[in-house]
């Protein structure tokens, strides 16, 4: 995974920019700055929390701005022209190995790859071993999730410093790996993998927001954790 060809790819993110220039208000102007927006694109929902920080990122960027889109969502609202700084990070939870990929998502070209020791391993070098473990309560579970939390960030520092890539212009992450380090990652108790009939918590595909799981890209990040399969075959499967 940290060394492997790179191959051709199709690229079709489902996250896009538009730069705007908008019409500054006037007097007799009763049309609300969200309005402004909506009448240069296609129709999108939006947050309370980024209907609270528009005036002030509109008005400071003198009305142009460019606006990051997720899924028919307006995620977040830049100052400026910020077109070409559309980028992505892939990374594979693995029970060792932890494996991180900075990509442009426009081109898909891989722009830097980060490895480390899964520092979960000193609670045991199986997945049911740290199954066990985290079953002895909350303060064991978090253990388990903030060590990965805080390696995955270390690494995304170091990929955006190699490629030279703002943390906040990174706005979507794919997350694989195996159910039981999908539940880690997530802070679910994985218990229920531990014993039969070896049941997970949950197996559809979620969108977190990254501020919601501690990962460090723009507050309006999303996460992408893969679905699982069931059992402890997890979303590093379904990936490939």
């Amino acid at each position: 995974l940290a060394q492997g060809v790179e191959k051709r790819k199709e690229i079709k993110p489902s996250l896009w920019r538009v730069y705007m220039e908008l019409e500054k208000p006037k007097l007799g102007d009763f049309i609300s700055d969200l309005e402004r927006i909506r009448k240069k694109s296609a129709p999108f929902s939006i947050g309370i929390y980024l209907v609270r920080k528009l005036p002030g990122i509109l008005r400071k960027a003198d009305f142009k701005v460019t606006c990051v889109f997720s899924d028919g969502e307006l995620i977040s609202v830049e100052p400026g022209n910020t077109t070409d700084q559309n980028f992505g990070l892939a990374f594979d939870i693995g029970t060792t190995t932890i494996v991180g990929t900075l990509i442009n998502l426009d081109t898909g070209k891989d722009l830097a790859v980060s490895s480390r020791l899964n520092p979960q391993v000193i609670h045991g070098d199986d997945i049911i071993s740290r199954i066990k473990f985290a079953g002895g309560g909350n303060a064991n579970l978090d253990n388990l999730h903030y060590r990965v939390i805080e390696t995955v960030n270390e690494m995304i520092s170091e990929l955006t410093v190699e490629a030279d890539v703002s943390k906040e212009n990174i706005y979507k992450m794919a997350v694989v790996g195996n159910t039981g380090m999908h539940h880690m990652f997530c802070r679910i108790d994985p218990a229920s993998l531990g014993i039969i009939p070896f049941t997970p918590v949950v197996r559809k595909p979620m969108a977190i927001k990254a501020k919601k799981v501690g990962v460090e890209i723009s507050e309006d990040g999303i996460v992408y954790v893969f679905p699982c399969i069931g059992g402890f075959v997890g979303g590093d499967t379904v990936s490939v």
